[in-house]
Parts: C-alpha cells; structure tokens; sequence
C-alpha cells in the first residue's frame, strides 16, 4: 500500500488529540491527509527544546514549495560539510539539486512534507517506502526511511521536528507500515536524544575507516 497522496475534493476535517498541542487535520477522500494544522504551546518540550505559541501548517510540499526547500536544504548541507568535510559538498550543483527535489515531489514512493509558519518555510522531512522481497534469510517486510529532516536555524526548539515527525507516525499507521528507520551521524548528539525521544532506538552500528 502507497502512502496516501493529495486528491481534489470532496474534504473533509476531522480533529485527533495530540499531548498538550492542537492538531487539525484537512483530509481528502480517499487520500488519509492533506495538511494538518500544529499548535505548539509553552511547556511542549522535546530534546530540541521549548519555545513560544507557533502556528505550523504542514502539507505534502509542491513545486511551488522549491524555493523553501532549496533554501533549508542549503542550510543542512552547509551544516554537514562544516561537520564532516570530507562526506559532504558545500555546495552542491543547483541545478542538480533542484532537480533532485523535483523529483521527489513527483515519485508516489517519497513522501515529503514541508512546514510553513505564516509567513516562510521552517522545515521539511523526506523519507521514503522500502519494499524488501522474502528472501532465504528475512521474511518480507516494508518501512519508511527518513533521509532528511531539517529545521530553519532560526526556528529551532519550537517542536517543529516533533511535528513533522508525528505526521510520518501518523501516515504510516494510515498506510499500515509499523517500522520507521532513520540513521544519523555518530557525533550529532542532540540528534541522537531527540530521535530517542521519538521513541526510536539503536539498532544497527555502522562502522568505517579511512585508508590514507
């Protein structure tokens, strides 16, 4: 089953509890959600902190979100070459990036979620379905695979990634995929006590060495 992508009407809302937040959700049948509507409060913490009341809306991005892609997806890469030069490019292609995301707006196998406050884009989330045949060793089994989350620098600390997040939980269950997987850099510690936070836990250690 494909997670559920933006239909035109007939829509219809509905309201879910959320811990000490609102969560308003557009739906359009038979897509399961549109857009939800994200009130973090006071006192709404996660290892990335607390802030202020913030209004997100958070919908599936579009190409006409690009710009706010592009320009947050700058700012995580910058972050990661200035973190671990010799993994990542301080400036990618443009273009190639560009393209790039063009893409994953298109393919029904990504999901993409992008975040807005009133007036610009705060964060977005890119993970995707993995599909794994039985094979002679594992059974066959399917999960989302988050690949990108990135929250504005000057927006951090205001359950923005708790946000996104509790939309992939929430259109996994929809789509009946019971496992999400992520990985992260092994220095990148407050990563680590948030994702802990969502409830994921160590599973797999990767290692390497350079040859020189």
């Amino acid at each position: 089953m494909d997670l559920p992508r933006p239909v035109p009407p007939p829509v219809m809302r509905i309201r879910l509890p959320l811990s000490r937040s609102s969560l308003n959700i557009v739906c359009s049948s038979p897509c399961i959600m549109l857009v939800f509507s994200y009130t973090s409060r006071d006192g709404l913490e996660s290892q990335f902190g607390k802030g202020p009341t913030m209004k997100l809306d958070i919908k599936n991005a579009t190409k006409a979100d690009l710009p706010g892609l592009l320009r947050l997806n700058k700012q995580i890469q910058q972050q990661h070459a200035e973190q671990f030069p010799k993994e990542f490019l301080f400036e990618p292609d443009a273009k190639g990036t560009r393209d790039f995301f063009k893409r994953l707006i298109d393919e029904d196998s990504q999901l993409l979620l992008i975040a807005h406050t009133a007036d610009q884009s705060v964060g977005y989330l890119w993970c995707e379905i993995q599909r794994f045949p039985k094979s002679l060793f594992r059974p066959a089994r399917s999960k989302l695979y988050v690949q990108h989350v990135c929250v504005d620098a000057d927006h951090r600390r205001h359950g923005i990634a708790s946000a996104l997040f509790q939309q992939v939980d929430d259109l996994a269950k929809a789509a009946g995929i019971t496992r999400i997987g992520l990985d992260t850099w092994a220095g990148n510690e407050s990563a680590h006590s948030f994702f802990q936070s969502r409830g994921f836990e160590t599973q797999q250690i990767i290692y390497g060495k350079n040859l020189d």
